[in-house]
């Protein structure tokens, strides 16, 4: 399905810690950080704080995955190498060669969103930074003002049986409570339930109900994420349709399994430049946002036959 290109979709945002938040770094023996200290990354500008795109995914993903699984949906099984979608077990039940790839159709729900070993994902996360993309604002100065935000948290791991302290069990953690981090989520030939799924956990997010980062049962974790805006890019036979996911193309349909119905016609008017249409949606714009949640609930009510 990247043969060619159908559709691009991107939505920015700001992610802000409502509560302490740590993704932690690997382990290291600098004696000035504490023992779980902030992912870090040397900058022009200077060392900074940052989260990875793939701390921010694997949240996701593990959400999506639970509330397709909920809605009866096929989604592989992960723990088990041999039932996964790049699996000899999955291969075998659609009589393909252990040596060849998985074709899309037969990937699960999840993998076709996300990702597998045998394919690449309609979606992308960026990593997040103290600015925004094309700020011009000194990133020096954004990188000091998240840094004023840090602080250390002790804490004690306690022995279950007991419940005394374990023997050199006291720890410190790095904490982030306040301040902007900034990324985006790219998509790339995707259909409109997708983007609504991904629309659907912010919204869990921002509820407190999907948390992220280390510690996450005992209190750190929760963030807000604000919607900065929404692009969404398509041509080809795409080109004369309202907003639309890659299941308008009759014939892809039918190829890759892709779900029906999958455009939203209250957004007919884009700006064209012969190669492709785009709608750029400013954050004011809820609507957009219910539309396309709308559209994963759509699918989700879909008994299983009816999606393939």
């Amino acid at each position: 399905m990247f043969k060619r290109l159908y559709n691009k979709a991107k939505i920015s945002y700001k992610l802000s810690p409502e509560t302490a938040l740590l993704i932690k770094s690997q382990e290291t023996i600098d004696p000035a950080l504490p023992d779980m200290s902030f992912v870090r990354m040397p900058t022009p500008w200077g060392e900074t704080i940052y989260i990875p795109g793939s701390s921010i995914k694997g949240v996701f993903r593990a959400t999506s995955e639970a509330i397709l699984k909920t809605f009866g949906k096929e989604v592989c099984n992960s723990v088990e190498p041999r039932k996964n979608c790049g699996g000899k077990e999955k291969k075998n039940e659609h009589n393909i060669k252990e040596d060849e790839k998985l074709p899309y159709k037969f990937h699960c729900w999840a993998c076709k969103t996300y990702g597998s070993t045998e394919m690449a994902g309609r979606v992308c996360f960026s990593d997040l930074y103290p600015w925004e993309e094309n700020d011009d604002i000194k990133k020096e100065e954004r990188i000091n003002q998240l840094l004023k935000y840090t602080s250390v948290r002790p804490g004690v791991a306690i022995e279950r049986n007991t419940g005394k302290t374990r023997k050199g069990g006291l720890f410190e953690m790095e904490i982030l409570t306040g301040g902007e981090l900034f990324g985006s989520i790219t998509f790339t030939n995707y259909q409109l339930w997708q983007v609504g799924m991904i629309l659907k956990v912010i919204e869990m997010a921002n509820d407190g109900l999907v948390k992220f980062g280390y510690a996450k049962s005992r209190g750190p974790g929760r963030v807000k994420i604000d919607i900065t805006g929404m692009e969404f890019l398509q041509t080809g036979p795409l080109l004369d349709k309202p907003l639309s996911g890659t299941g308008e193309i009759e014939n892809l349909r039918k190829e890759y399994g892709l779900v029906d119905n999958d455009s939203i016609p209250d957004y007919l008017n884009g700006e064209e430049d012969g190669i492709f249409k785009k709608f750029k949606i400013g954050k004011e714009d809820k609507n957009i946002i219910d539309n396309l949640i709308k559209k994963f609930k759509e699918f989700l009510e879909k008994k299983e036959e009816e999606n393939l």
